[in-house]
This record gives structure tokens, sequence and C-alpha cells, in this order.
């Protein structure tokens, strides 16, 4: 690493207003991806029968497609708020003639520490939200549940991960580009 890259960005997270809303927003982003993704797995939608099952996937997706939108519109817009507000080291870092392939590892990099931050806690946050929904719905419902397992969903962990680290790219790339692209 060199100097220019050194002076860029701080190694601590939680240092400025604006990084404390970033991992908040990825957080709630975090848990609300996994909860849409892990209602497949809750004992509610088991213990529905299987013609109710299908038109509730169907309306499901859907509810999978907007929320989705909204929550990477929100996620995208955070981040380049947020890498707005560093745009002095950004400056210094392009009048030094760091590339696009340089600086977008920089902020890739700088990005990486809120994102394992943000998603390690939305997701021990969302398997207990989920849980707990769970739970009242059965309550709600009056199922006659005997034994309730805590069901912890490993494809939906894995799809918000992905989901969270494709976005994540994405925004960084996207205002890489408009920054170099100012500086030829």
């Amino acid at each position: 690493m060199t100097n220019t890259e050194k002076i860029s960005f701080n190694k601590n997270i939680i240092k400025s207003k604006e990084n404390i809303i970033n991992i908040l927003i990825l957080v709630v982003s975090t848990i609300s991806f996994y909860s849409l993704l892990a209602i497949s797995n809750n004992e509610l939608f088991l213990n529905i029968y299987d013609d109710s099952k299908k038109s509730l996937l169907i309306e499901l997706l859907s509810i999978h497609i907007i929320s989705f939108v909204l929550i990477s519109t929100l996620i995208i817009y955070t981040n380049l708020t947020n890498l707005k507000s560093k745009r002095y080291d950004i400056n210094v870092l392009l009048l030094n003639g760091i590339g696009f392939k340089k600086l977008f590892k920089i902020l890739l990099r700088d990005q990486l520490g809120k994102f394992f931050v943000s998603l390690s806690l939305g997701l021990v946050l969302g398997v207990y939200l989920s849980e707990f929904i769970n739970l009242a719905m059965v309550k709600v419902f009056d199922l006659n549940i005997y034994a309730y397992n805590f069901n912890i969903s490993q494809r939906a962990i894995f799809i918000t991960i992905i989901l969270i680290a494709i976005l994540e790219i994405v925004s960084v790339f996207i205002f890489t580009t408009k920054v170099t692209g100012k500086y030829p």
C-alpha cells in the first residue's frame, strides 16, 4: 500500500455519522432480506395446505421483487452518499494518478469492513426476528403445534449474503465510474 492509499481512509469503521447510518441501513436491509427469504421455512407456512401454498408463493414472489427493488435502491443510495462524503480523499488519490482499478479496490476494501459488521449483526438479528415473528404467528393463528423447531434457513442466509455483496460491489462500481470519468 502506497502513501497515497494510506492517507485515504481510516481504519475505524464507526467513526463518522455517515458510516453509522450506512451500517444501520445495511443491518436493516439484511434483516429484511433474511426475513423475507426465510418465510418458506417457518412453522406457519409448513402447516398450510398445498393448494393455499401455491397461491401464497405467487404473492410472496411479488412481495420479494418489490422489496428487493426498494431495498436495493436504498442500499445503493446510502453507499453512494457515504462515498461522496470522502470526495476530498478520493480527489487527492485521483490527482496522484491512481486509476480506475486501484481506486475501485481501495473503495471496495473500505466498504468491506462495513459490509462484514452489518452482515453479521443483520443476520443474527434477522434470524431471531424471523423466529419471533414465526412464534407470534403460531400463537395468533392458534395452531396445535406440540414441538416447535427453531429453523435457520441456510438458503436464506446464503442468498442474503450474495445480494448484499452484489449491491455493495455495484454501488462502489457506479461511484468509481462517475468519479474517474471526471478525471481522464
